[in-house]
């Protein structure tokens, strides 16, 4: 399947800011990186153990440094991604966020020193990852998922090029973990960071 790889770009030095996310028993900072409704996470105590983060057109969560602020012992990061697939008519895309993905291997977040780790980077080939998909269940997929306005425009669609079809990491999931000193349970927490597609 011959698919074009999908990236966003780049924003210039200085234009980005921390995002930050308050747990109660942890919180987090990703430096130079910004997401939709930034004041909420920071402002208010988040109350569940996974949050979905939006981020902001152009912004990359990968390389990002990564501070966590907490009182709990043995941290540790660990991450994953997803992949979806887009159809791209006229430059205009629908993505298929409802159908196929690919979700990669968790591996663990580097450590630079205590409490502090860089997010992980990943190739072009590792971007391109998706499940064995046939151009005849793409098509069906377009038909069932995206506006009514696409299906005409792939119908007589015979391979998948770089003008009909976008692969792209959809979300990235970071999962902390570490020991509570006073109970030695374990906690969790999750943040989904939801990627744009399309800029």
């Amino acid at each position: 399947m011959s698919i074009l790889l999908f990236l966003c770009g780049f924003k210039t030095a200085g234009d980005s800011k921390d995002t930050v996310v308050r747990f109660r028993d942890l919180t987090i900072t990703i430096s130079n990186f910004e997401i939709f409704n930034a004041g909420h996470y920071v402002k208010y105590v988040q109350t569940t153990d996974t949050v979905y983060l939006e981020a902001e057109l152009g912004e990359l969560f990968e390389g990002k440094l990564i501070k966590i602020s907490s009182p709990l012992e043995n941290l540790q990061l660990r991450q994953h991604y997803e992949t979806t697939i887009s159809v791209y008519v006229e430059a205009d895309h629908c993505d298929l966020t409802d159908w196929k993905h690919y979700l990669s291997p968790v591996l663990p977040v580097k450590q630079l020193q205590p409490n502090t780790f860089i997010a992980n980077s990943y190739t072009p080939k590792q971007r391109e990852i998706f499940p064995p998909t046939t151009v005849e269940e793409f098509k069906k997929a377009v038909q069932n998922h995206c506006d009514p306005y696409y299906f005409p425009k792939i119908r007589k669609m015979k391979q998948f090029t770089p003008d009909n079809s976008l692969i792209g990491i959809s979300s990235y999931f970071l999962d902390i973990t570490g020991k509570d000193p006073k109970t030695k349970k374990i906690v969790k927490k999750v943040l989904v960071i939801n990627n744009p597609l399309g800029c």
